[in-house]
């Protein structure tokens, strides 16, 4: 399913009435105040802005959805987190977006936009991250994100440059996007079973889980997501789940009743709660069709977003030359 990911009216039309927060960005008729009209827009919404519409967003406690974001570039103290790998990288990203977040919705204060950051789907932190890669590199790349890739096609095996428009990734916003736990009863067993939106806590664990066998990962990702089991709760957290360094999996005795609960379950009734999973979370596709520079076969690739080179690619790029140089 293809959206706009600003947010914005189609391309050519009327961006209509601008919120409270684009009307307080300097955007006057698409260019920024004072710029002279040194270039063009090439989004919908405004990115040179930093202004975005988030698919899902951020729920709060009492309910207010919020959507609309408003970045500032990253700077200095943000490119220092994002070397220090003696922090989790998931830890580093969430601090980012939280430091370089000016305004969630209506918040602006800093401990609570920490907190939306940590609380929002997975898909809507994904999306956030690439609107915090556009506005940092607007006046350079715009939403052009050039990106090595080496060709799977035995014989060729080839690294070539792709590039990207980061604006044109296709999202799956949410159908209720006020709702974060859904109900569903398998249709082979009978369970009636709920199932919660996944936020930072289960990305942790899926991270820690990526190693494992293919087979188990499908049954370790609807085991993070569940909440309850014929009204009985069977929600696991993090210490169910990691060790005490959140590294590596070590399931407590409830995690691994849980796991192996739902690795008995049909195909079908698998099949059945991954889709409700697919058709309620927000999600942005990160899967790429490319062409080969040297063998113009085609082939699809994954743009990973969690890696350094994705924000300062150049930087990152001389970094590690110099490094295998040494």
């Amino acid at each position: 399913m293809t959206q706009n990911t600003t947010g914005g009216a189609p391309s050519g039309a009327s961006r209509g009435q601008p919120s409270q927060g684009l009307a307080e960005s300097g955007l006057v008729d698409g260019q920024v105040a004072g710029g002279g009209g040194e270039y063009e827009t090439i989004t919908d919404a405004a990115a040179e802005a930093g202004i975005f519409t988030l698919i899902g967003g951020y729920l709060d406690d009492d309910g207010n959805l919020h959507r609309e974001v408003h970045m500032r570039s990253m700077s200095g103290d943000e490119e220092d987190l994002l070397g220090n790998r003696g922090i989790h990288i998931l830890e580093r990203m969430g601090t980012i977006l939280s430091t370089c977040i000016v305004r969630l919705g209506t918040i602006t204060d800093r401990g609570q936009i920490a907190q939306a950051v940590h609380r929002m789907p997975l898909g809507t932190r994904t999306h956030a991250l690439v609107c915090l890669r556009r506005v940092t590199h607007w006046k350079r790349t715009k939403d052009i994100y050039e990106m090595d890739v080496r060709c799977p096609i035995r014989g060729c095996e080839k690294v070539g440059s792709h590039a990207i428009n980061l604006a044109e990734l296709d999202t799956h916003d949410m159908p209720e996007p006020e709702q974060r736990v859904y109900e569903l009863k398998l249709r082979d067993s009978g369970h009636i079973v709920s199932w919660r939106v996944a936020t930072s806590a289960q990305e942790r664990m899926l991270e820690a889980a990526s190693d494992m066998e293919e087979s188990r990962i499908l049954t370790f990702a609807i085991m993070v997501r569940l909440d309850q089991i014929d009204g009985v709760d069977v929600r696991v957290g993090i210490g169910d789940v990691l060790t005490a360094d959140k590294k590596k999996i070590k399931l407590s005795a409830k995690a691994a009743n849980l796991f192996n609960r739902v690795r008995a379950w049909t195909v079908g009734d698998r099949e059945d709660l991954r889709e409700d999973i697919m058709d309620k979370e927000p999600s942005l596709d990160t899967e790429i069709d490319f062409e080969c520079d040297h063998c113009h076969k085609p082939f699809k690739g994954g743009l990973d977003i969690g890696q350094e080179s994705f924000f300062f690619p150049s930087a990152t790029s001389r970094r590690s030359k110099t490094k295998s140089s040494t």
